[in-house]
């Protein structure tokens, strides 16, 4: 990857098209915790593919995995990793490189997903997204909205507080409005229901909100999750890792 992505951006400065470009690395999910034993379908695959002794290990028919304790490094004080949807595994680093933005150099933790890329390469090209028909064919509707005024210092913000986002994978659950979050993950790795969090003030999940207003707060994001199911035509899954294993 660092070399393949140094090739593009050697190109580009060749060409004097650096200056013009702008440039998004996103990572796709949290720090990877599979380590060996843990899933056997993929541990099968890698005994027959690879050679993982320990003077081989680093090499192009090795497959090393991360393990659990660099993904507890990497993910630092968020809970989780990828796999789930608590903050270790949905909250990622990004950065942008484009000369003509005003903040370069500065740093913000506004919510943006990976939905609101297509609206700002489209605002960067100066098109329109050609909404539900293209060409004969019904398409998939944006959902996203475009960082560049996040990106330019024109707003704080790409998605007001109304705004909500649904998670699944592998039957653990979340949704997010705002700086509230509500997490569903089995047990042993969570509660098995519905937990109430303020991820601005708490990103690490740690202090369940249960009482007063937190329990209508709790009730309405269960709706939203509804909502998501419904608009989505979610089918929930048994846990592809059935815990103890």
């Amino acid at each position: 990857l660092d070399v393949n992505v140094g090739r593009v951006i050697g190109e580009l400065k060749e060409t004097g098209e650096f200056e013009n470009t702008f440039i998004m690395f996103m990572s796709d999910n949290g720090a990877e915790i599979l380590d060996h034993g843990i899933f056997k379908p993929f541990d099968d695959f890698v005994a027959t593919c690879c050679d993982n002794s320990y003077d081989n290990m680093g090499k192009p028919n090795s497959y090393v995995y991360y393990g659990p304790n660099w993904a507890r490094v990497s993910n630092g004080h968020l809970r989780g990793s990828k796999g789930f949807t608590s903050e270790g595994g949905i909250r990622v680093p990004a950065f942008v490189h484009y000369p003509a933005l005003a903040t370069n150099g500065n740093r913000n933790d506004a919510f943006i997903s990976v939905m609101d890329v297509l609206p700002t390469f489209l605002e960067l090209a100066g098109t329109e997204h050609p909404g539900r028909n293209y060409m004969g064919r019904e398409i998939a509707a944006v959902k996203g909205e475009s960082m560049l005024e996040l990106l330019d210092g024109k707003n704080k913000q790409v998605h007001d507080d109304q705004y909500w986002m649904g998670w699944e994978l592998f039957n653990r659950k979340a949704v997010r409005q705002g700086d509230w979050k509500i997490l569903n993950i089995a047990m042993p790795h969570g509660a098995s229901d519905w937990q109430l969090y303020n991820v601005a003030n708490d990103p690490s999940e740690q202090h369940e909100f249960t009482e007063g207003e937190a329990i209508s707060k709790r009730d309405a994001l269960i709706g939203l999750w509804d909502q998501y199911v419904a608009e989505g035509g979610l089918i929930m899954a048994a846990p592809l890792i059935k815990s103890g294993e």
